[in-house]
């Protein structure tokens, strides 16, 4: 059963980190849109995968939600509470409710919530990285 959840835990990081791509590869576009331009195979590999990205961003972040529901249950009846697991599940389910609460109140990016959406997507994988050192 551990086995089961550590595949849900490292589904929950591969989700979460593609979710995060939304924002880096929106990141780079708009700094280096020239560098990107250089090489039209690239713009178009580049373009394709950012359209993916962007398009699914809410999926694959419900995705990672249900990795970590699985992940976290599985571990708390198997194993017991892990500090470090809570402090990351709570962060990554606090990020995901302010996006939702974004998303539904068709709040402007302008919002201070998104920075604040923003910055925990960022503090995010320094938890998870403590999480799996101090497991």
């Amino acid at each position: 059963m551990k086995d089961v959840a550590e595949f849900f835990g490292w589904l929950t990081v591969a989700f979460y980190t593609l979710a995060l791509f939304n924002f880096l590869m929106k990141a780079v576009n708009k700094k280096y849109p020239l560098k990107i331009k250089e090489n039209k195979k690239f713009e178009e590999i580049y373009k394709t995968v950012m359209k993916y990205i962007i398009r699914y961003h809410k999926l694959i972040g419900i995705i990672a939600a249900i990795g970590l529901t699985v992940h976290s249950s599985i571990m708390y009846f198997n194993v017991g509470l892990r500090i470090t697991g809570l402090i990351a599940a709570s962060l990554m389910v606090l990020d995901a409710l302010i996006g939702i609460y974004g998303y539904l109140s068709k709040k402007k990016r302008t919002d201070p919530l998104f920075d604040v959406h923003r910055v925990i997507a960022f503090v995010l994988p320094l938890a998870i990285a403590v999480h799996l050192l101090f497991k």
